[in-house]
């Protein structure tokens, strides 16, 4: 029979059996905190991560999805066999609030339906479509339902829905919903796995009490926990602290595509491939920190983009003992993410190159929410985030040509397009706007413009309408001034006959005499029109600009005055340019006139010359310019100036600010016409109080400048006998001519149409040394006529005379050379003066000219 222990010895093995006690239940306590740490590694995002709870999770699910979706109800149900159970919902108002009477059946209405048939299910309008039958949806006032199942592996656990009271297309953020649903699953596993793990705990707690149970409690944990790992989707993974894998979950093994026996004891880089560890590293981090740590990174030997969350497990001395390590593959997610990225960038990239003012504000609020490149560099900043109003225009209130009420109609459909133009007060800028309302990402419709810039064509449309208009003046100026002419010719050629007839004693002299210097000065007049219109027949000579201001000065000076200083600048090496210098008599005379007017008091002129080119670019934006090389004459002053208002019409025929009687308003109407019909072009440039400046440039001439000789002052030649054929389509005009030349000792012979003079001609038994014809006539121009009837007289010689030149002698102005032509109105002695000067020409005629043939 075996001896009974003593006392002493029961009292050492109660003592062993209560140190053994106390060892497991260290052990429990270290098995419970891995448990609790394990619960809570299926997360949805940072909010769901922090709660273990089924119930928080699914609330924290909702109010996540709640606050990042454009929606009015969220829903959440846990599936218990065939039935659908509200766990969790958040909705915008009251109204919206869904009273659950009892478990809805799967199948039934969409939820159930989603869950039936294991697809996401999105209906823009629940009122239109069979498929539901929630009739608590419709009657709260929703129109538009995606149901979403929450799946976890092969099984729906549950069914997520989100509703809106406005149309609104949910599929639009289908993968993002799916993903979330699928992480929202994940979580719901994790708190029925931690609730379960929980349980079982309590469960171990309480058998903890019969200690000849304690090994296989501990046994039944920890096979337990195995199970709860084996049975979450995403790759758990233990480690120690030299990167050594303890152990992997089922998913684990799988994702790597290993078995437990060639992984356990490899470090976690080797299995990819590695000789050390990553750059990028969880547990790293953990072993600095000493706290969970999570990154993002792609993986180059698995072609994978994975999420990495590393836990610490300390030891009782605070130590870290282990590393858990929760992967999950986010590689789709990753790639959809990038693609978004990209298509963004494309389009920004292609927003920021269009050249043109393109931003995007609220209809409700007014916010700014995006302005392009192009824009933010015409503003000088990014307004993003302020009030349109504000911003653009620096408006305390909205403005008053705002398009939103007309970019959605009463239905809160989009217009279409409206079209405005207006000027922007910050950028002094013409903008044509194009606006139109579109759909945001978040579904809200928003305000979208297209601004062009369009205030260099407002410009051309400017410098354009104003030479339409000066072209239509010159027109009308010209045609006035041709048939005022010929009035003028039979005045003043009366008036001299009247002279010659009435000696000085004759009490109608000095009227005669007024009345002849009234057509001259009319005839200035006129003369001045057609410079204008640009039909005052030229003889363009290469001269040198210098040169001829040179001749002007003293004369320029006398018509200033003392007062004045006038300042003469000339440039050095000039070009030439081909010009009548009687033209440029004209353009100086008429410009120092105006600075010496514009001068009250001492002041200064100043006459200046240059060179200057114009390239293609500056021409296309500046009206009435042509590249090339250009000679300026500059006409300066330090007067009174010009307001802008003056500036639009200073060219024009009449248009005067001087005071009544003291101009005629023809000046720089005629400065104007001389600088057109020299293919030239003038700026003038004034501000009130700051004087004026005229700037006109010439085309440079490639060849030498010629002097011209000097005329010389002779008594008025006579004729010597010789025939004179006039034609002439005014009577007035014909029967003036007539007396003319006969009191000069020359035979006429008159016509007042060219078939008559053709027949005139051809009957006439003598010799006809000269032909006087008009230009513009009936039936035939005097240009063909000298040609018809030099084919038969072949010393005939031919004088033209017009008011202005048609075309027809002068191209564009300027005569042919070897061309002969006289200028209406003209006094007699310039007449007398052309005629012999023709008829002494000892050259070819000029009807056998080149130009004639």
């Amino acid at each position: 029979m075996a001896e009974k222990p003593t006392y002493e010895a029961l009292m050492v093995r109660c003592k062993a059996l209560e140190n053994q006690t106390g060892q497991l239940e260290r052990m429990k306590e270290k098995l419970q905190q891995k448990l609790r740490e394990m619960s809570v590694l299926k997360t949805l995002g940072d909010q769901i991560s922090r709660n273990v709870s089924f119930n928080k999770v699914a609330q924290s699910a909702v109010e996540s999805l709640f606050d990042i979706m454009t929606a009015d109800l969220v829903l959440l149900f846990s599936r218990k066999e065939e039935h659908l159970i509200l766990v969790a919902q958040k909705y915008t108002d009251q109204q919206f609030r869904h009273q659950v009477k009892g478990p809805h059946k799967v199948g039934h209405c969409l939820c159930g339906l989603a869950v039936k048939t294991r697809q996401a299910i999105y209906v823009t309008d629940i009122h239109t479509d069979i498929r539901c039958t929630w009739e608590e949806c419709k009657k709260a006032g929703l129109t538009s339902f995606a149901a979403i199942p929450l799946r976890t592996e092969d099984t729906i656990v549950g069914v997520l829905g989100i509703a809106s009271a406005d149309m609104y297309d949910f599929s639009k953020h289908a993968a993002l919903l799916e993903t979330a649903a699928n992480q929202i699953a994940a979580g719901l596993q994790n708190a029925l796995y931690y609730r379960l793990i929980h349980g079982q705990t309590e469960t171990i707690a309480r058998e903890m009490h019969e200690k000849k149970l304690v090994e296989q409690v501990l046994a039944t944990s920890v096979n337990f926990t195995e199970a709860v790992l084996d049975s979450i989707p995403d790759v758990i993974g233990i480690q120690d602290l030299n990167h050594r894998i303890i152990r992997y979950n089922a998913a684990g093994y799988r994702f790597l595509g290993r078995t437990p026996e060639n992984t356990v004891g490899q470090k976690c880089y080797e299995l990819i491939g590695r000789s050390s560890p990553c750059r990028v590293c969880a547990t790293t981090q953990v072993y600095k920190t000493k706290k969970a740590e999570r990154v993002e990174k792609y993986v180059d030997e698995m072609d994978k983009w994975i999420d990495v969350r590393a836990y610490p497990v300390f030891d009782d001395n605070g130590e870290i003992l282990q590393i858990i390590e929760h992967i999950r593959d986010i590689s789709r997610e990753k790639k959809t993410e990038i693609r978004l990225h990209e298509s963004h960038e494309r389009l920004i990239a292609i927003l920021n190159s269009i050249d043109a003012s393109i931003y995007v504000a609220d209809m409700n609020t007014h916010e700014i929410i995006f302005m392009n490149q192009h824009m933010i560099q015409d503003f000088g900043r990014d307004c993003t985030g302020e009030i349109c109003w504000e911003a653009f225009r620096k408006q305390s209130d909205p403005c008053p040509h705002c398009t939103n009420d007309q970019l959605l109609d009463e239905k809160g459909n989009p217009t279409g397009v409206c079209a405005w133009e207006g000027r922007n007060p910050i950028t002094e800028k013409f903008y044509v706007n194009h606006d139109r309302a579109i759909k945001w990402t978040d579904g809200r419709f928003v305000k979208l413009q297209v601004a062009f810039d369009i205030t260099d064509h407002k410009n051309m449309e400017e410098q354009l309408r104003q030479a339409q208009k000066m072209e239509a003046i010159g027109t009308l100026a010209g045609g006035v001034a041709h048939d005022f002419n010929n009035m003028l010719s039979i005045i003043g050629g009366r008036a001299e006959l009247a002279l010659k007839k009435a000696g000085p004693d004759s009490p109608v002299h000095n009227d005669v005499t007024q009345i002849l210097h009234a057509a001259n000065r009319s005839a200035d007049i006129t003369r001045q029109l057609l410079a204008f219109a640009r039909k005052q027949t030229i003889s363009p000579k290469v001269i040198d600009l210098n040169d001829s201001v040179g001749t002007m000065l003293k004369m320029l000076g006398r018509l200033i005055g003392e007062e004045i200083d006038l300042l003469w600048k000339p440039a050095g090496d000039l070009w030439s340019v081909k010009i009548d210098p009687s033209q440029i008599d004209q353009i100086l005379a008429n410009l120092c006139i105006n600075a010496r007017d514009a001068i009250s008091g001492v002041g200064k002129i100043t006459i200046e010359t240059g060179m200057v080119f114009f390239d293609q670019p500056y021409c296309d934006i500046h009206v009435g310019f042509t590249p090339g090389e250009f000679v300026l004459l500059a006409v300066s002053d330090n007067g009174t100036g010009m307001t802008q208002d003056t500036l639009k019409n200073v060219f024009e025929p009449f248009f005067t600010t001087k005071k009544r009687g003291r101009g005629t308003g023809l000046g720089l109407a005629t400065v104007y016409g001389i600088v057109k019909q020299n293919n030239g072009f003038i700026n003038v440039y004034s501000e009130p109080g700051q004087g004026t400046i005229f700037k006109i440039y010439l085309p440079r001439h490639a060849a030498m400048p010629r002097k011209m000789p000097e005329r010389s002052i002779s008594p008025m030649p006579a004729g010597r006998g010789e025939t004179i054929l006039i034609v002439e389509d005014e009577p007035n005009i014909l029967e003036m001519l007539e007396t003319i030349l006969q009191t000069l000792d020359y035979k006429t012979l008159s016509a007042a149409t060219p078939g008559q003079a053709i027949h005139i001609a051809r009957t006439h038994q003598g010799s006809i040394h000269l032909l006087l014809t008009d230009v513009v006539m009936p039936q035939m121009n005097g240009r063909d006529l000298a040609k018809t009837l030099s084919e038969t007289f072949f010393d005939l010689k031919i004088l033209f005379m017009s008011g202005y030149s048609a075309n027809v002698i002068a191209h564009q102005g300027v005569l042919d050379q070897g061309v002969h032509f006289i200028q209406k109105p003209f006094p007699m002695e310039v007449l007398a003066e052309k005629i012999r000067e023709v008829l002494d020409d000892k050259t070819i005629p000029g009807c056998q000219n080149s130009s004639f043939k």
